[in-house]
């Protein structure tokens, strides 16, 4: 029976006293230890003497110890690569979507950390910090009575993440077989990991710390193991990094009478399971509630295979605390610190700024320990036995290492070197004291030749002595700087290490996923393009103007680079606009001004604020120039939170680009012009990406003259803090030539000419934009066209109970799958030639995206939800 405790003062004298250190050791475990080193030893004894012995014969001792312990004999302990591979195909296609569905959500997750470079110039010269990732990483992942390839994904995922190029695990052999199982060779195999050693116990970590002739040593140790792991990584660390020292997991629930008890008693008993030490612990004001769960925990049990397990656990560091009321509930939890506390109360995120120890915060009954554990994202290795004080889950900084960059120009030299000799010498330093007075008493001013000294005169040659000492050098690249390579094997057998060339938060950063074309999609699906529809990437099946088709015939300077200026395009843009041309900017799509205006405004470090769900290049622009993601995520409905973005930007100073997408993509919802007026009034630039607008506005002339005036393009003439995008991949059906354009203030568009690649708009791509703008009428024509039929789309797609359909103003439409799996229809539609977009990320769970096509288009997508619908009632019927 789970015990209740009405008084505090004695639940702080037992369960919340934390004794596990003072719990003697099994007999069990005293005679098998006894057995293996021929004597009594103590735990710490025993895995001192086995890693001295690692450490001294390295392979030999690893085989003497596993067949000791393990009572195997390895002959070698890498796994086949290949049966990686193997495994995964040797288990049930569910359980892989499982593992697959388990590691996308976890990556996904940690992609969102920044990990970024920074540099600043305002303290002179050049300071900050490098961001490089850690070269090797060990991860044990343990076997003992269950394999637990969860705990592989966490833990190497996020070392991936941060840009860890090998990631190496370790588990114990399968005892009597010693192999490994296929579960986890599986998930190794998903993780996209490559080694894996069949080596358990303080062996494994030996092996992982001290290198041994098969076995490579690591730089960091990361997963929690039992007693004997963890003793040897608490006697290695300082020879490697370890993430931390697991004890006993635990898990700490708060509820009130909204709670349901046979929840808050399954949630204990999961963590109970784990471990006769694990600690299950539920604090709540209702007395009904916790005998409720008392009932429900005495029936649950019974059903349980681990029965034995979670009695003696309950039995031990479990109970149920009674409290006066939901805040002194909360005030013990965060007290006693736990590695999960979770809150099944009513209205569960008024209290989360109350919680500031515990590892993982669970907000809502739905937001159970166990997802955690599997599928919520962050990593489940997290700070137990209270070190939530100050310790912090597993995540991709765990695997980066910080350099600091100390790089002064002249005069701050001299400036800073009086100040940190007079400090010396108060600390009695004089070495310290000289070798800042050097400094202090030499100044540089002027051009290369005028060199100034305090008292003193250079000659010539020390002049060049003196200057050829300020040439920079590229640390610890280069093994002999002296000598050049002589040919080309010395360039591959040589020490540099060539991947320490590339920008670290690039070698971490997640590559944007583009949509592929028609001839890729015909070799992969094995249909010919016309047997395909393609509603998948927003494009305009109309495609272009009949007058930008004959324009791109009967090109003629196709071998002549293209117009620096874009002269021609900007004059068509400014008619069509009514914009100012020197306000104008054209560019290889709205990507290209995308970049264009990180590049001109970002410093490493700076802050971009992104509202997600929205268009992906936003978060990828921002990391390839190195600045600092801020999300802001939308509302349900996918409106903006304008009072969220407002606290964002005057909580981060160094916040200076906004993005925001009207018609936004992927949900097709537009800005309000209050809304709009009141994001324009941070000290903050705005871009407003209008890729979409023409779908949005409905104005009652058919020649197409309103088209350029759409949306809130001339606004940008009214605030020094706008940016406003367009596209003719959309509305003209260029979106093969890769052409944008925007309107951009004054003091942003003229460094941007500055930086923009000479001939970024192609000459094809130029023709096919002007003679669009020269035939507006067939614009609308084609407008109005995808405008009724993403009308008759929507009110198809609403038929299908299976969907839940998002009112567009664009040329796309955005449904949510509940209860079913998005990405399996995906698939299925895929399987009959229709292609649509699939999401599976924060605010998009479980959606497509459907492009407006033409009505023959639509017809195939509803005979294809059809037939899907059909197949499945089939199935349900056979069954």
């Amino acid at each position: 029976m789970l015990r209740i405790y009405t008084d505090l003062t004695e639940a702080r004298h037992t369960i919340l006293r934390r004794n596990q250190a003072n719990v003697p050791l099994p007999e069990s475990l005293r005679q098998s230890l006894s057995r293996i080193f021929g004597r009594e030893v103590t735990p710490p004894e025993a895995v001192a003497k086995i890693l001295a012995d690692v450490r001294s014969r390295g392979d030999a001792a690893l085989r003497d110890w596993t067949q000791r312990i393990d009572g195997l004999t390895l002959d070698r302990f890498a796994v086949d690569p290949s049966d990686l591979a193997a495994a995964a195909d040797r288990l049930p296609d569910d359980l892989i979507e499982s593992l697959r569905f388990a590691a996308d959500r976890i990556r996904n997750f940690h992609v969102h950390q920044p990990l970024p470079s920074w540099t600043t110039h305002e303290l002179g010269g050049t300071l900050g910090q490098q961001m490089t990732p850690l070269n090797r990483v060990g991860v044990y992942v343990p076997g003992g009575s269950a394999p637990l390839p969860s705990t592989l994904l966490m833990c190497a995922i996020p070392a991936q993440v941060a840009g860890v190029k090998d990631v190496v695990v370790v588990t114990p052999p399968g005892r009597g077989s010693g192999a490994v199982p296929d579960v986890i060779l599986a998930a190794a195999h998903i993780a996209g990991i490559k080694t894996i050693y069949r080596l358990g116990g303080a062996q494994a970590i030996a092996a992982l710390a001290y290198g041994t002739e098969s076995i490579p040593r690591v730089d960091k140790i990361v997963g929690p193991g039992n007693l004997f792991v963890t003793l040897a990584k608490q006697q290695v660390y300082g020879i490697v990094g370890l993430d931390g020292l697991a004890g006993p997991t635990e898990t700490v629930v708060v509820a009130d009478d909204s709670a349901d008890p046979a929840w808050v008693a399954a949630d204990l008993i999961a963590q109970a399971e784990h471990d006769v030490l694990a600690t299950a612990i539920l604090f709540t004001p209702s007395r009904r509630l916790a005998e409720a769960v008392q009932i429900q925990v005495g029936r649950q049990i019974e059903a349980r295979s681990r029965a034995d397990i979670i009695s003696t656990s309950l039995a031990g560091q479990g109970g149920i605390v009674i409290t006066r009321d939901v805040a002194e509930a909360v005030r013990l939890a965060d007290e006693f610190a736990p590695e999960h506390l979770c809150l099944a109360v009513e209205d569960p995120a008024q209290w989360q700024a109350s919680i500031t120890h515990a590892g993982g915060l669970f907000i809502g009954e739905r937001s159970f320990e166990v997802l955690g554990d599997y599928v919520a994202g962050p990593s489940h290795t997290m700070p137990t036995g209270g070190t939530a004080r100050f310790a912090s889950p597993l995540n991709a900084l765990d695997f980066v290492r910080i350099t600091s960059i100390i790089a002064l120009d002249n005069a701050s030299s001299a400036q800073l070197s009086q100040q940190a000799a007079r400090l010396a010498q108060a600390e009695q330093l004089d070495g310290h004291a000289q070798a800042a007075l050097f400094r202090a008493e030499t100044a540089y001013h002027g051009d290369a030749d005028a060199w100034h000294l305090v008292g003193h005169s250079l000659a010539s040659g020390e002049r060049d002595m003196v200057r050829a000492t300020h040439l920079p050098v590229a640390v610890g690249l280069w093994p002999n700087t002296e000598n050049n390579f002589k040919n080309p094997s010395d360039l591959r057998d040589s020490v540099v290490k060539w991947s320490s060339f590339i920008r670290s938060d690039i070698a971490a950063m997640e590559p944007y996923t583009p949509i592929l074309p028609f001839e890729v999609l015909s070799k992969k699906l094995g249909r010919t393009p016309d047997q395909i529809v393609k509603l998948d990437a927003n494009e305009n099946p109309y495609g272009p103007s009949p007058k930008a088709r004959a324009a791109l015939a009967k090109a003629s300077f196709l071998h002549i680079y293209p117009d620096p200026d874009n002269t021609f395009l900007r004059e068509a843009l400014a008619r069509y606009t009514g914009l100012p041309m020197d306000r104008l900017f054209a560019g290889a799509g709205a990507d290209e001004l995308i970049d264009l205006v990180l590049r001109a405004t970002i410093d490493p470090g700076d802050a971009v604020i992104n509202c997600p769900p929205s268009f992906g290049m936003y978060p990828f622009s921002s990391a390839v120039n190195a600045a600092q993601l801020i999300n802001v995520p939308r509302r349900a409905d996918f409106s903006l939170n304008i009072d969220a973005i407002e606290s964002a930007v005057r909580s981060n100073p160094r916040a200076k680009v906004l993005f925001v997408c009207s018609p936004n993509n992927p949900d097709g919802s537009l800005i309000g012009d209050d809304d709009l007026r009141r994001l324009l009034m941070l000290p903050i630039l705005v871009v407003l990406d209008e890729a979409y607008i023409e779908f949005a506005a409905r104005p009652t002339t058919t020649d197409g003259s309103w088209l350029g005036k759409a949306g809130h393009i001339t606004w940008a003439l009214d605030y020094p803090n706008l940016a406003v995008l367009r596209t003719f991949s959309k509305l003209a059906g260029l979106a093969g030539l890769r052409v944008g354009y925007g309107v951009f203030p004054d003091w942003l568009s003229k460094q941007m000419w500055k930086i923009k690649q000479p001939y970024n708009v192609n000459v094809a791509a130029s023709l096919g934009a002007v003679a669009s703008l020269e035939d507006l009428p067939t614009l609308q024509d084609n407008l109005d066209k995808l405008i009724a039929e993403r009308k008759r789309l929507s009110e198809a797609l609403s038929k299908f109970d299976f969907l839940k359909v998002y009112p567009s103003h664009s040329n796309f439409i955005l449904c949510r799958v509940p209860g079913q799996d998005a990405r399996e229809l995906k698939r299925s539609l895929e399987t009959q030639g229709v292609l649509v977009r699939y999401f599976d990320k924060p605010g998009l769970r479980d959606c497509i995206r459907i492009s407006v096509g033409k009505p023959m288009h639509t017809d195939t997508l509803v005979k294809a939800l059809n037939e899907i619908m059909s197949n499945e009632r089939r199935v349900i019927s056979d069954a």
